[in-house]
C-alpha cells in the first residue's frame, strides 16, 4: 500500500517535471523565434542586394541601348543579354507626336528574383 509520503513525493516529482517541460518549451520557442528573425533578416539583405544589382543592370542596359541607337537608328532592341551575374532586355518603340518622332527605350534588369525597369524617352523633331 502507498503511504501518504510516497504520494506526496510523486506529486512533487510530477510538478517538477512540468516545470522542466515548460522551461524546455520556452527555450525551444525562443530558439525558433531567433532562427526566424535571422532567416528573415538574411532574406531581406538578399532582396536589397538583388534590387541594387537589378537597378544597375537595367541602367547598364539603357546606356548600351542608347549606344546601339546612336550607331543604328533602326535598332529595335534585344531579347536577353547576360551581364554581371544577371541579365537585361531592351526594347525600342517609336511613335509620331505632332511633328516629332518619339523614341521610348525601355530596359528591364534582372538579378535573382528581382527585376527593375528603366525608360528613356527622346523626342526628335522632324525637319
Amino acid at each position: 500500500m502507498n503511504s501518504p509520503c510516497t504520494r506526496q513525493s510523486r506529486a512533487a516529482a510530477q510538478q517538477g517535471g512540468i516545470g522542466m517541460r515548460m522551461c524546455i518549451l520556452a527555450a525551444t520557442l525562443l530558439m525558433l523565434g531567433l532562427a526566424l528573425v535571422w532567416i528573415l533578416g538574411k532574406f531581406q539583405e538578399d532582396q536589397k542586394r538583388d534590387h541594387r544589382k537589378a537597378v544597375a543592370i537595367a541602367e547598364y542596359g539603357l546606356q548600351n541601348a542608347m549606344m546601339q541607337l546612336s550607331e543604328n537608328p533602326n535598332w529595335e532592341g534585344n531579347v536577353r543579354t547576360e551581364y554581371d551575374g544577371g541579365w537585361y532586355t531592351a526594347h525600342v518603340s517609336r511613335r509620331q507626336h505632332n511633328d516629332s518622332l518619339v523614341l521610348t527605350v525601355t530596359t528591364e534588369g534582372h538579378s535573382g528574383r528581382v527585376a527593375s525597369k528603366k525608360s528613356y524617352v527622346v523626342a526628335i523633331p522632324r525637319p
